[in-house]
């Protein structure tokens, strides 16, 4: 048994020198180890945000293992680790220069556990809700829970079924104002050229791509700004693939379902899974089971 099997994660790292592997503690190099994301690879559903959300220097332990090694991690437990049976092994959290951290779920930081435990209405949270309505609709399946770390029980986590990652790779606290989103920035940086080269055909190999991003970076339905979004993820995708559109019980715009006749991934659009307003009936039945769809 192998951890990750999916062969478009794995070629992000080939012809990688495992003798000449850096740790990098106080530096994110965009280029050279860009951002990837946590969760489990192999899942047919990938989560995109707009950007992580909290203050760098605020949580310095969580920016260095879901930032800064991000990269490290994964290409480690590739090298080293893959031959484990259990996603949730300890010896994943104990790895040298490492120690503390797994991304396969990124609950399993302690300083991260706590801060979403203390949070009610956490993106972590809703995720969960928005998974197991899927689950339960399409397969009965029993609910999964993000609080899952336990080794031998990585079936009862909900990151086993999803896969998430960030349209910015610069976190920003959640109530900061600062400078609203530039399309045309974004598509000068470091970022978008790893989304669409390097990492772009592993997001593109997922059955479904959530992009809870909003209209500040989304845009609207077939503007310019919302169809440079969804083409980094299934680039056969157009205007007229529009193929569902869901509304809230107060008549707000929730979500866009967008498929090609061609292929490629399922892309829904939608707002930000904790904007108020969202109800948990909204969130679970529309997003989870009509807008997602069967994620197994």
């Amino acid at each position: 048994m192998t951890l990750i099997k999916n062969k478009k994660f794995k070629a992000i790292f080939k012809g990688i020198d495992i003798s000449s592997r850096e740790i990098i503690d106080n530096q994110y190099d965009s280029k050279k180890y860009p951002y990837i994301g946590m969760g489990n690879p192999d899942s047919k559903v990938l989560f995109v945000g707009a950007e992580k959300g909290f203050d760098p220097e605020e949580s310095s332990v969580i920016n260095k293992h879901e930032l800064n090694l991000n990269y490290i991690h994964w290409q480690d437990i590739l090298l080293n680790h893959n031959n484990l049976n259990d996603h949730l092994h300890p010896r994943l959290k104990l790895r040298e220069g490492l120690t503390g951290f797994n991304p396969f779920s990124p609950l399993s930081l302690d300083v991260t556990c706590n801060r979403v435990y203390s949070i009610g209405g956490h993106t972590y949270k809703q995720m969960e809700k928005i998974c197991n309505a899927s689950l339960l609709a399409f397969h009965s399946v029993s609910p999964k829970n993000i609080f899952q770390v336990s080794p031998h029980f990585y079936n009862e986590s909900m990151f086993k079924y999803c896969f998430l990652t960030e349209l910015s790779d610069l976190p920003k606290k959640t109530s900061e104002k600062g400078v609203l989103f530039s399309n045309d920035d974004f598509k000068k940086s470091a970022r978008y050229s790893a989304i669409k080269g390097l990492l772009g055909d592993f997001y593109r190999s997922f059955k479904t791509v959530v992009i809870y991003a909003g209209r500040k970076y989304a845009e609207t339905h077939c503007t310019t700004q919302r169809l440079d979004v969804i083409k980094l993820f299934n680039p056969k995708l157009n205007c007229n693939d529009l193929i569902n559109h869901g509304n809230g019980a107060n008549g707000q715009w929730l979500y866009d379902v967008y498929k090609s006749s061609k292929g490629g991934a399922k892309v829904v659009v939608c707002r930000h899974i904790v904007s108020q307003g969202t109800t948990a009936h909204d969130l679970e039945q529309l997003i989870g089971v009509i807008g997602m769809g069967d994620i197994l």
